[in-house]
C-alpha cells in the first residue's frame, strides 16, 4: 500500500478506530494523528510510528513503509487486542502517556471484572493507583533486604 497517510487511514478503518479513539490508546495527541492521516505531518519519528503500530496491532516495520513487512505482525508487547472494556483501554493509553509503571499498567490489562458489562474509567483508575501503591510497596520491601548477611545468618550457616 502507497504513502503514509494511506496506510494509517487503511489501519484505522480495519480497525473501527476514530482518530480520537487512536490517538489515546497511542498515548499521542489527536491533533498529531489528524495531520498524519491527511498528510500534514510527512515525516514522523519511528517512536510515534511505533505508537500507531502497536495501537492499532499491525508491524511498526510495514506502517513505516516497508512493503515485505507483513501488516499483521503483531508487536511483541500487544496487549490490549481488542479490549472488552473500553473505559479500560482509555485508562491504559493515558497511563502510558503519564510514564505510569509498566508493570502495574500489564496487571491492569490482564485484570477481568466480575461484570461483563464496562464498570468505567474511575473503577479502572483505582484499580491502577492500587496495583501501583503494590508495584510501590514491592519495590520498598526489595529495597530493604539486605545482600550483606546478618551475624546470626553467618552463624546459622557456618
Amino acid at each position: 500500500m502507497g504513502t503514509l497517510p494511506e496506510r494509517l487511514e487503511a489501519v484505522r478503518k480495519k480497525r473501527g478506530l476514530s482518530k480520537r479513539a487512536w490517538s489515546l490508546k497511542a498515548g499521542l495527541s489527536p491533533s498529531m494523528v489528524s495531520q498524519l492521516v491527511r498528510g500534514a505531518i510527512t515525516n514522523p519519528g519511528f517512536a510515534t510510528i511505533s505508537q500507531l503500530a502497536e495501537a492499532a496491532g499491525v508491524s511498526a516495520a510495514w506502517l513505516a513503509g516497508d512493503e515485505d513487512a507483513g501488516a499483521d505482525e503483531q508487536p511483541a508487547r500487544w496487549v490490549e487486542v481488542e479490549d472488552r472494556y473500553p473505559s479500560r483501554a482509555v485508562v491504559i493509553a493515558m497511563a502510558r502517556k503519564k510514564g505510569i509503571d509498566e508493570a502495574a499498567i500489564e496487571g491492569l490489562a490482564t485484570k477481568a471484572h466480575k461484570s461483563s458489562e464496562d464498570p468505567g474509567e474511575k473503577f479502572w483508575w483505582d484499580e491502577l493507583m492500587r496495583l501501583v501503591r503494590h508495584s510501590r510497596e514491592a519495590d520498598r520491601q526489595l529495597a530493604a533486604i539486605d545482600d550483606e548477611p546478618t551475624e546470626a545468618e553467618r552463624e546459622a550457616f557456618d
